[in-house]
């Protein structure tokens, strides 16, 4: 609905997104078209057209989503968020991740978000390597961020029966951050199984298992990976769901 009135020119909720007259002609990332038209103009998206990005730049935004999280927190009763794209909040020209305005609002965030509940948990997905990620846990950002480089070397030490990068990297990792805020995980619902990755062996699935869920670190479990779901490609296949019989 906020993208729709933007669209229609409602003053209220245009600055609620990103326009330009113009293509601006910028690519995202990994290549990909991020600025797509429209009857209204060229508006910014980063993941596709139909993901129209919100424009934090705009305190009435920042206001909504604040009031979002507090809601959640509040009336419905959650205890916390895992919050998806961490590095891709707040763009500014020819950068597009990790902002200066992307830290700034995770620390406003994670200052709102606990007003509300002392309690509350929060849990980043910052997509890149550890020296990057452990920005978004330092001054009182984000509580825990997945570590993917240590999720890689977990999986490869499993597969390849061995050990020796996965020993440095996981010391890397626990001198980096500050003590245990960093999430451990094998594969998540952007990837292929960790049970198809492992070969379906599930004697790997055990030591890869075994390992991320006793090294030091808050181990989150991908739902399926505990009953050994497979899949692999598009997203249909690795998020299917959860197989409660073997129907």
């Amino acid at each position: 609905p906020w993208f729709l009135a933007a669209e229609q020119g409602d003053p209220a909720f245009r600055d609620f997104f990103r326009w330009s007259v113009d293509d601006p002609v910028e690519t995202g990332p990994w290549g990909q078209n991020v600025w797509h038209w429209n009857s209204s103009g060229w508006f910014y998206g980063l993941f596709w057209s139909g993901m129209p990005d919100l424009n934090y730049d705009t305190p009435a935004v920042k206001t909504a989503m604040f009031n979002s999280a507090g809601f959640w927190l509040d009336t419905v009763g959650v205890d916390g968020f895992r919050l998806d794209a961490v590095l891709y909040i707040d763009e500014d020209t020819g950068q597009m991740q990790n902002t200066p305005e992307t830290l700034q609002f995770w620390q406003d965030f994670n200052t709102h978000v606990k007003g509300v509940n002392p309690e509350v948990l929060s849990v980043g997905e910052a997509w890149t390597g550890s020296n990057t990620v452990v920005q978004y846990v330092i001054d009182n950002r984000l509580d825990l961020c997945f570590e993917f480089d240590l999720s890689y070397a977990m999986i490869g030490a499993a597969n390849n029966a061995d050990p020796g990068y996965l020993g440095s990297k996981a010391a890397q990792v626990y001198d980096l951050y500050p003590y245990l805020q960093y999430a451990t995980f094998l594969t998540n619902h952007d990837q292929d199984r960790s049970f198809t990755v492992l070969g379906e062996d599930l004697g790997k699935a055990k030591v890869a298992a075994g390992i991320y869920m006793t090294m030091p670190g808050v181990p989150f479990v991908y739902y399926g990976e505990e009953i050994g779901m497979t899949g692999s490609g598009a997203h249909e296949f690795i998020r299917s769901p959860m197989q409660w019989t073997a129907g």
